[in-house]
């Protein structure tokens, strides 16, 4: 947590320092306005009270339940860990507290108490002594005035309380030293030797900024936590365009990986600590306000949104069981913290896009020139491939549409043709928040309009959110937290192969100005994509409702929450060129609901040293899909498109329908130990169960523990370094989590129809039915078991913090689809079943550091750093070759004592030469030109399984990233980096690649440095044709290592000075830019843009922003 750079703002936060420094702020306010008041409520005010062994904090939180009264005191000279006992009937609040405050004396005002601590020696100045009158101001380390600070000669009663401006008068003997003490700050001693004025400035201290964290089912101290919690700084998002909530995660929490959202309105891929599995996700659980949430984030506004907390080892996940292997994401929506009134909030933002990398396709002139040059059997001649004279492309390879642009000069850029002229993001949000004593809440309304730079690469949402808490009554909580959200995606956008492939040459109009109607090498004129009518919209309405109850028992809680989420999807699109211009049209539509519904009972209460938390939950999560889609071809009449499927030829007509339903049930429980603030022990088990597991493993059950040893607060640690270690924290968790891989029916069989073939009788066609696939009853849970060592720490009252992680986990029982033969008779060729082990393993290390804070200027620095790894213990178990070792999988590339998504191919090792080829020693399938790889069996030939070789890993090797912000006065900067280091893949938009009919201009580049007789130390091989394509197996790897900087920004605050006689209670506007900055080796558009070894070109690029923002509140 930065805690010094966001304080100032972080009090709206919900912090027990915040909302006691907010309470002191109200009671300055109220105490010299409606001091008339206070006597009457505190004398009418009457309640029963039965507590036995409370502490007197206890006793505070049960009084202050059942009255108005709040109470104020400095935790640090008051012991509130004092065991009483009350019984009271009908009695004042005054009345009790003077049978139990013995340390102490107080005073109420209006309905404030304000408790004050006795001396040692409990004493008032005596008539006799010599005494003066003194002032002076409090301010914090920013300049700020501490308003109801305690300022109390010490060794007496004689004391006040700072007024609203941190300032005070007192009157004190000569010799006498001030007390100086507020909640959150180090209490200070001032001697007063003579001296009439004081500016005295508290320090914090660290140990009492310790943030709430959401833990799953409830809520933990960070410094109670024994597993590897960690919030996310959402700051690094505030100042941009986000228009999905995970884009402003990346690089920001250790091992939380995050992938690129390129394509407008799309979610991007999230990972936490690498792979647990080789055939299933490695997403990781998405929990929304508590309930298990399955939709697009792209639906959640992230304006909405208060905080996001990653639980990352099985012991805080373990909460979640079965669908926890892959890690939590708890998120938190926005409600009102603090009393207020209606606060109104505008959030708007405008962001203008561009490519991170600007391609540059080829124009006419290197086209032709790539044509001629992968021609070279042709365009050259003789021993030494001299330029051939006589040679004319046009009557070779061109096409007609070719040589028409070749004669009239035709140079079309394509990529610009197809990008918008203002690429653009824009965001507005408004929200009304506040709370009384009765209900809390905050609505928003939202709106995003999203055009990337592609043409048609579109997206539009429009939120509505409600989250309202409402008290009932004293023993009763209701409330909900309900959105509704539209996204609009219609309009269909260019295939971004065409786009890139198609010739410069071919002219993209015809002479009335409308899209060509081509299909050049077997592409699709780009254009005619946009002229396709396109309908895709989703409907998302979500509720998540609760109540809570306060039971008879002191300390037990039970609340009931329930879910029910509707999302409906709609996708109609009509192709008027295609089937030859007779045009197809479909119309799909899909509806998806879930219900859960959670009983939780909490028991948390306090005795003595001892503080125990238990949660127990029995809950029930179900969800339903059905799908229907209809699609039509040759249409007689194309007017009405999709609206008119009965238009097209009726036995060509396509009907289709799907629907599935799954059922989950578990229980959990949890017990939470703490013994004197330092010995910390957690304890939780969960049991699952899934429908679509065999019968007999149905359930599951995973446990976890973890231990927490808090040595800053031994009293041998305090002696000794007290001044320079704030805190100090080991943790260690051990525990076993489910990963539900399996489909819904994957242990069921299922059958195939379709027309099959009767030899004999006329050989007439008749329906028939196979086997698809094969059942498997005994298929199983996925099991993970993972050991996570930690370490946290805070140095110089908090100017330096961090944490340390050490993770290690195995898997067993991996569900893989295994070949069979096909002897077996049934239509398929695998069967889902569980083999094999896998392990994962890595390190995380953050640390903050403040190395300047003034009331001027303030500068915080995060650096968060990862390294992960993952190895393939065991596959199949076998050992067909008798070489003592298990056999690797080299089919699906899967190695033993490998990572799992290794680079497995022929290692290239320089490029054969013309002198090569003359001399015939170049292997059979190569030729001049291209690459010449390890001939590792050396038996003169290349053979696939031979000569391939682990190259690489995909997965980086370690990343790592660094956010600074620095505030001056008013004016807020931030800068965040973000960098991947590793992983290797090859780029498929190299010359490499064939210019033979199916494909055109396959590079991102002007001019590439490819082989020709003159060029022969050339990086790449000489271009080819698909007939010709000698070497084309091999392909040289590039390392996707990038440093980048994500995040740019300066925000100005507008000053109070300004806003007072305005109805604006605080302004911000701002200006941002991401992705700005890239350094790589990488060729293709971007190192994230894809991942695995596929073609760079068949992703979208990740964009440039800049933008422009203002947030203010009424």
């Amino acid at each position: 947590m930065n805690k010094s750079i966001e304080r100032k703002h972080s009090r709206f936060f919900l912090t027990e320092k915040n909302i006691r420094i907010m309470k002191h702020t109200c009671f300055m306010l109220i105490l010299f306005v409606f001091q008339s008041a206070a006597t009457s409520y505190a004398q009418s005010t009457r309640i029963d009270l039965d507590v036995k062994q409370s502490t007197l904090k206890q006793l505070f939180k049960e009084i202050e339940s059942k009255t108005d009264f709040t109470f104020f005191y400095n935790d640090e000279v008051i012991d509130l860990d004092r065991v009483v006992d009350v019984h009271a009937r009908k009695e004042t609040v005054e009345n009790i507290l003077n049978r139990v405050l013995t340390n102490c004396t107080f005073t109420i005002e209006n309905k404030n108490i304000l408790l004050i601590p006795k001396g040692e020696e409990v004493s008032s100045a005596s008539p006799q002594q010599s005494t003066r009158s003194i002032t002076g101001t409090i301010t914090d380390e920013l300049g700020d005035p501490v308003i109801g600070a305690n300022v109390v000669e010490k060794g007496t009663t004689n004391g006040v309380v700072t007024d609203i401006d941190g300032n005070f008068t007192l009157t004190v003997a000569e010799n006498a030293t001030l007390q100086i003490s507020y909640i959150g700050y180090m209490m200070q001693e001032v001697p007063v030797t003579g001296r009439t004025s004081f500016a005295i400035t508290l320090s914090e201290d660290s140990q009492a900024l310790d943030e709430v964290v959401v833990i799953g089912y409830g809520t933990a101290r960070k410094s109670d936590l024994t597993g590897a919690v960690m919030r996310a700084d959402l700051s690094v998002m505030q100042n941009s365009s986000t228009v999905n909530a995970f884009q402003g995660l990346k690089g920001v929490v250790p091992g939380l990986n995050v992938g690129v959202s390129t394509k407008a309105g799309d979610d991007p891929s999230t990972s936490i600590r690498g792979r647990n599995s080789i055939s299933g996700t490695t997403s990781p659980l998405v929990v929304l306000d508590g309930i298990i949430y399955r939709g697009n984030i792209s639906d959640i506004n992230p304006s909405d949104i208060e905080s996001i907390d990653v639980l990352k080892d099985a012991s805080s996940a373990a909460i979640y069981g079965s669908q926890a292997a892959n890690g939590v994401l708890l998120i938190t929506t926005k409600n009102a913290q603090s009393m207020s009134k209606p606060v109104i909030e505008y959030n708007g933002t405008f962001a203008y896009q561009t490519l991170i990398k600007n391609l540059k396709p080829l124009d006419r002139d290197g086209f032709i020139q790539l044509l001629t040059d992968s021609h070279m059997n042709k365009s050259r001649t003789g021993s030494d491939l001299h330029i051939n004279p006589d040679y004319e492309i046009t009557a070779d390879f061109m096409t007609k549409e070719d040589m028409d642009g070749y004669a009239n000069g035709t140079n079309t850029n394509w990529l610009d043709l197809l990008s918008e002229d203002v690429p653009y993001t824009q965001n507005h949000n408004l929200s009304l928040r506040g709370r009384n004593e009765l209900v809390s809440y905050f609505l928003s309304f939202g709106i995003t309009d999203q055009k990337n730079v592609i043409v048609n690469d579109t997206y539009k949402r429009y939120n509505f959110r409600a989250n309202i808490d409402a008290n009932v009554f004293d023993w009763l909580k209701v409330g909900t937290q309900s959105f509704f959200t539209v996204s609009d995606l219609s309009g269909n956008n260019p295939n971004f192969r065409d786009v890139l492939h198609t010739s410069p040459l071919v002219t993209p109009y015809d002479e009335n100005g409308d899209p060509v109607t081509l299909y050049w090498r077997g592409l699709v004129n780009p254009l005619l994509y946009l002229e396709m009518p396109d309908e895709e919209v989703r409907y998302n309405l979500s509720g998540n409702f609760f109540a809570e109850v306060k039971l008879p028992v002191k300390g037990l809680s039970y609340r009931i929450n329930y879910s029910h989420n509707l999302t409906y999807y709609k996708h109609n699109l009509f192709n008027p060129y295609t089937n030859g211009l007779l045009g197809k049209a479909e119309k799909n539509n899909n509806f998806t609901q879930s219900w859960t519904l959670d009983n939780i009972v909490n028991y948390k209460n306090r005795f003595g040293k001892h503080e125990v938390d238990a949660t127990f939950v029995y809950g029930i999560e179900k969800r339903q899909y059905d799908s229907t889609s209809a699609a039509a071809n040759n249409f007689t009449d194309q007017t009405l498109g999709y609206n008119s499927l009965e238009s097209g030829q009726s036995d060509l007509n396509v009907l289709s329908s799907d629907a599935w339903k799954e059922t989950s049930l578990y229980m959990m429980g949890r017990l939470n130990y703490i013994f004197n603030s330092r010995y910390l022990a957690t304890a939780t088990i969960r049991y699952d169960g899934f429908s679509g597991f065999g019968a007999d493993n149905k359930t599951g059950v995973f446990p976890s523990a973890s231990l927490a040893w808090r040595l800053s607060e031994e009293d041998f640690f305090k002696d000794t370094f007290e001044d320079v270690i704030d805190n100090l924290k080991i943790r260690a968790s051990y525990g076993t989590s489910g990963n539900r891989t399996a489909g819904r029916y994957a242990t069921m069989a299922s059958m195939s129809y379709g027309n099959g073939y009767v030899y004999g009788e006329g050989g007439s066609p008749e329906l028939k039915q196979s086997i698809n696939k094969m059942s498997n009853s005994e298929l199983k849970w996925e099991t993970t078991t993972s050991l996570n060592l930690g370490l946290d720490f805070s140095l110089l009252r908090g100017r330096l913090s961090g944490s340390y992680e050490y993770y290690n986990s195995k898997t067993k029982n991996l569900i893989y689809n295994i070949n069979i033969p096909v002897m077996n008779g049934v239509n398929t060729t695998s069967i889902a079943t569980n083999i094999g082990k896998i392990k994962n393993y890595g390190h995380e290390f953050t640390i903050t550091g403040i190395p300047v804070m003034t009331k001027d200027w303030e500068w915080v620095s995060t650096f968060n750093f990862s390294l992960n790894r993952n190895r393939v213990v065991s596959i199949l178990g076998l050992d067909t070759d008798g070489d003592g070792r298990e056999d690797d999988l080299v089919s699906s590339k899967i190695f033993i004592n490998h990572p799992y998504g290794v680079v497995y191919d022929y290692n290239i090792i320089g490029m054969w030469q013309l002198d090569d080829y003359n001399k015939g020693i170049i292997p059979q399938g190569s030729t001049y030109g291209t690459y010449k790889v390890e001939d590792i069996n050396e038996d003169g030939k290349y053979s696939a399984d031979a000569d391939r070789k682990i190259l690489g890993y995909t997965d980086p090797s370690y990343r790592f990233s660094w956010h600074n912000k620095v505030r001056y006065k008013n004016v807020e900067l931030s800068a965040f980096i973000n960098a991947v280091q590793g992983g290797s893949k090859y780029y498929y938009g190299t010359p490499m690649s064939s210019l033979g009919t199916n494909v055109g201009i396959l590079t991102n580049y002007f001019k590439f440095d490819y082989w020709t007789p003159e060029n022969t130390s050339a990086k790449y091989r000489q271009p080819y044709q698909w007939n010709q394509a000698l070497g084309s197996n091999f392909h040289p790897y590039q390392q996707r290592s990038f440093i980048r900087l994500q995040e740019l920004s300066i925000a100005y605050h507008l000053p109070k000075s300004l806003l007072k006689k305005t109805f604006i209670n605080r302004a911000k506007v701002f200006i941002s830019g991401t992705n700005l900055f890239t350094l790589t080796n990488w060729e293709g558009w971007d190192p994230e843009a894809n991942q695995g070894l596929t073609q760079d070109l068949s992703g979208y690029p990740t964009m440039k922003n800049y933008t422009i923002g203002l947030n203010f509140e009424l």
